[in-house]
């Protein structure tokens, strides 16, 4: 079992474990928003099945966004764990099948948010709020939850680019509406919000 107190990707760069519990309902729905808003309803993956259907139909697997990402972390542990190419994408699959039995929703889902590279160094949602708004990951309002979660497809890129960074964080405050864990009125008042990082430290 993994401990709180332990980095699992993250070797290097900056990395704040927070609790499931302690994150807001808004940092939480923002993730899942952005990532996979099905995940708590989402059936296990069952290996074979997946390994047979990305044989037969040469696809990647229709998995858990969240589950795969927490997996592929686990295997950055011993890089050489699964050897390479088909041999590592069946054992990725394997794992994240074991994963997902061993392991709860909950847990799965914390260390997603507390692992998750997000640029800036920063690993996670608590050290995203840092190095982005130089927030406690409790401080974050609906529209910098937003951003934050909108980085993890492309944080080098969307947490340089502004334009780009603000596009994606409207997309997931859209998608936390639709979802019902905001009002329209919520959704349109964040949308409108300018988006104010603060200056990115320069590298030692």
């Amino acid at each position: 079992m993994v401990s709180p107190a332990q980095r699992i990707c993250s070797e290097g760069g900056e990395r704040r474990y927070v609790p499931l519990v302690a994150m807001t309902p808004t940092v939480r729905n923002a993730f899942l928003a952005a990532e996979e808003p099905n995940f708590y309803v989402r059936s296990p993956i069952s290996p074979l099945i997946d390994i047979a259907r990305g044989v037969i139909f040469n696809h990647q697997p229709r998995s858990s966004a969240i589950s795969a990402a927490v997996t592929r972390c686990l295997m950055a542990l011993s890089p050489s764990c699964c050897g390479k190419h088909i041999d590592r994408a069946i054992g990725q699959i394997v794992l994240q099948g074991r994963v997902e039995k061993t392991w709860s929703k909950d847990r799965i889902f914390e260390l997603y948010l507390n692992e998750t590279w997000l640029g800036r160094g920063a690993y996670g949602a608590a050290a995203a709020a840092h190095a982005y708004f130089g927030k406690q990951v409790s401080e974050l309002t609906i529209d910098e939850a937003a951003y934050l979660a909108g980085l993890a497809r492309a944080p080098n890129y969307l947490g340089r680019v502004n334009e780009r960074g603000a596009q994606r964080r409207n997309v997931v405050i859209d998608r936390m509406e639709e979802a019902g864990t905001i009002s329209s009125p919520e959704a349109a008042s964040a949308k409108q919000q300018p988006l104010l990082l603060r200056e990115a430290r320069a590298p030692i």
